[in-house]
């Protein structure tokens, strides 16, 4: 299809309470809107967000899933590392299993 724009996100943080998230993304966008393209995001201090979780009156099961989501992500953080998620037709993927999708941008 043709492409019907481009975002670049060179640098996006956010900071709040434990919760430190970064990402940087190259997407293109089709006809219909849809994104395609990578996402690299990365998080700090994992250890407190989970800590700060254990409080939260969390599901069990959703909290052994955040939990592990959030180690994957703390550990491919290091060193100033990136996690790169791949979009494809308006969802985010890992290693082949779709995580989120995103709406069409029009």
């Amino acid at each position: 299809a043709t492409l019907g724009g481009k975002a670049d996100v060179a640098q996006l943080l956010l900071n709040w309470g434990p919760l430190q998230f970064g990402a940087t993304a190259d997407l293109t966008l089709d006809v219909d809107g849809r994104a395609d393209g990578v996402i690299n995001v990365r998080l700090d201090d994992g250890e407190d967000l989970i800590e700060a979780m254990l409080g939260s009156g969390m599901e069990p099961e959703t909290f052994a899933q955040a939990s592990m989501a959030i180690t994957l992500l703390d550990g491919a953080s290091e060193d100033g590392g990136f996690l790169p998620l791949t979009v494809r037709d308006g969802e985010i993927r890992y290693l082949g299993q779709t995580l989120a999708e995103i709406p069409p941008a029009f």
